[in-house]
């Protein structure tokens, strides 16, 4: 972990939030998760919030305004400075956090089919347990249905209260009648009255590097 790690939670204890300051801490290979959500508040509050991002990869291809690198001492102090802390994951980002004065909310990378959080055997690190402990005790999750408050509240063992269903931002480009039909258009599926999309996550890390493999038939 970080040495610098346990100062700056302590600046996180005694720093001021700024009520309209909005950070969204994403990591790059999920941006589209939050990236949904951040257009919508832009478009509908962009006069009232400020919206920073911080990022564990800066990237040109983003395209994206007020975007720091999570390492960096200005993404750090916006960080710090926010009221509202917008997340979609449980990486290293979330160490620098511990004062109950941010509002938390965990819009999380999808809905998951494997197991996670406190629904695995045991974790793979301490600082791993630590990430979702606290998102649990302090985060607000949003979710798709009932089943899934209940996988994401034992995942993090969240507070019931905590979990909202509202469905997933990014999911609702897809309901839109011009994206319909983009859609259609794009993967010639215009014969067809109905459409179901199967999107698995699939992340590209050091232990995961084998193709995907699917039985369709059997679906």
């Amino acid at each position: 972990r970080d040495r610098s790690i346990p100062f700056i939670r302590f600046l996180d204890l005694i720093l001021p939030k700024k009520k309209k300051k909005v950070v969204f801490c994403i990591t790059y290979n999920q941006f589209s998760a939050c990236g949904v959500f951040l257009d919508y508040l832009r478009k509908n509050y962009g006069d009232k919030y400020k919206f920073v991002i911080i990022i564990d990869k800066v990237s040109k291809k983003l395209n994206c305004k007020k975007l720091y690198s999570a390492r960096s001492i200005k993404g750090v102090w916006y960080a710090l400075t926010a009221k509202y802390v917008i997340m979609s994951n449980c990486t290293y980002i979330i160490d620098i956090f511990r004062s109950k004065r941010h509002i938390y909310l965990n819009l999380w990378h999808g809905m998951p089919i494997k197991k996670i959080g406190y629904t695995t055997q045991q974790f793979s690190t301490k600082e791993a347990s630590d990430r979702y402990t606290f998102l649990g005790e302090n985060a607000n999750f949003f979710v798709t249905s009932d089943f899934y408050k209940l996988v994401i509240g034992t995942a993090f063992r969240a507070k019931y209260n905590n979990i909202h269903i509202t469905g997933n931002a990014r999911n609702d480009l897809i309901g839109k009648s011009d994206n319909d039909n983009k859609i259609r258009k794009q993967f010639k599926l215009n014969n067809f009255s109905k459409v179901v999309f199967y999107m698995p996550t699939f992340k590209i890390t050091k232990t995961n590097q084998q193709e995907v493999q699917n039985d369709f038939k059997n679906l």
